[in-house]
């Protein structure tokens, strides 16, 4: 299998088309899961012969969901590459596809929620009822800790007996502490000004923080790669958004100023997200240079993942019963969007910051009440 999956991502790679690493984990995914359908878990996969048999893959994903059946068709159909000997039977996979994706376009355009989103789904009221919640319980820990600095006191992290735990004059913030902040910080940046900075993918887990001198040290060329949070000072920031799922379609990283909600919510958080590079909370952080992640894992303290993003977000909304998921959180803000009448340009500035189009807005996200 693994030989597979190699002769692929250097296939892609000869076309130009390199695939990003969380596409191929989820063809990867989906390829396991059709091969244990047809072949059980012991079965010793080699090749896509298997697949020539097309009749017995419709069987077995018959009572799959559309997108369901549609990802692991898309699955097979990228790893036949342009192998001759696939190639009749790539096509009669093409038009199975298409198949699914008039069901789907036929389905967006009724835009009623499934029963699954009905199950899981949150009114906006509700939505921002728990992300208020999260940034009370920031401002309590905030409030505690900017007295304690005041008094003198150094706030710190543990790292076992890298800083001097025992010393009197420090205060050791805990995990629960540090996941407080790091509640506060994701349910702002998907719903602290969620009309003007439109929910995105879990692309923040591969943002870093980069101060303004440091940004200007990077090569041109490759800035323009990175995801970034570029800060000049306390009222001037950026999102760079270079690299997630649509950033393919667009000839230059797409920038937007951080709108004076969001730069507070930078603000309140900077101290803290510092203290795993500078070791102590520090009230002039903005005064620093720094080149940071955005999010970390609470865990390791390493730069997030996407999957990470997934489960951490989860988790955020277990209080409410209902499994919310990055998907789940753009779909309830972007139909909230569409419930005032909005003008043309105003879609396609809410689409941008969205990261996808106006059409993919109103067939896929917003949604309308089951009747």
């Amino acid at each position: 299998m693994d030989k597979l999956f190699n002769e692929f991502i250097n296939f892609r790679k000869n076309k130009g088309n390199a695939v990003k690493d969380s596409t191929f984990k989820i063809y990867k995914r989906n390829i396991k899961n059709i091969i244990i359908l047809l072949k059980g878990k012991n079965f010793i996969f080699t090749d896509m012969d298997i697949f020539l048999d097309y009749k017995k893959v419709f069987d077995k994903i018959e009572d799959f969901s559309i997108d369901k059946k549609k990802k692991i068709i898309n699955a097979i159909m990228v790893f036949f590459m342009e192998k001759e000997k696939y190639k009749d039977t790539k096509n009669i996979y093409y038009k199975y596809k298409q198949q699914l994706e008039k069901k789907i376009t036929e389905r967006r355009k009724e835009q009623f929620k499934t029963e699954k989103e009905s199950k899981n789904w949150l009114s906006f009221s509700e939505l921002i009822h728990v992300v208020n919640n999260y940034k009370k319980n920031f401002i309590f820990l905030d409030k505690k800790v900017k007295k304690l600095v005041s008094e003198g006191i150094k706030v710190r992290l543990s790292f076992d007996n890298k800083n001097n735990v025992k010393n009197s004059n420090s205060y050791i913030l805990s995990k629960k502490d540090e996941q407080t902040i790091l509640n506060y910080l994701i349910t702002q940046l998907y719903c602290g000004d969620p009309f003007y900075h439109g929910p995105r993918r879990s692309v923040y887990s591969t943002f870093r923080i980069i101060s303004m001198d440091n940004y200007e040290k990077i090569n041109e060329k490759d800035r323009e790669k990175m995801n970034l949070l570029i800060i000049k000072n306390k009222s001037n920031k950026k999102f760079q958004f270079s690299e997630y799922k649509t950033s393919s379609y667009h000839e230059k990283p797409f920038k937007i100023i951080l709108s004076k909600r969001m730069s507070k919510v930078i603000n309140d958080v900077m101290p803290y997200l510092l203290l795993y590079y500078k070791n102590y909370y520090d009230p002039k952080w903005y005064k620093l240079s720094f080149n940071i992640p955005l999010i970390r894992n609470i865990n390791t303290r390493k730069q997030a993942t996407s999957y990470n993003m997934t489960t951490i977000i989860q988790n955020i909304f277990k209080c409410t019963k209902c499994n919310i998921s990055v998907n789940s959180l753009r779909k309830i803000l972007i139909t909230e969007f569409y419930k005032k009448p909005r003008t043309k340009k105003e879609k396609e500035k809410y689409a941008e910051s969205c990261g996808h189009s106006i059409a993919t807005a109103e067939y896929t996200y917003n949604k309308m009440e089951n009747n």
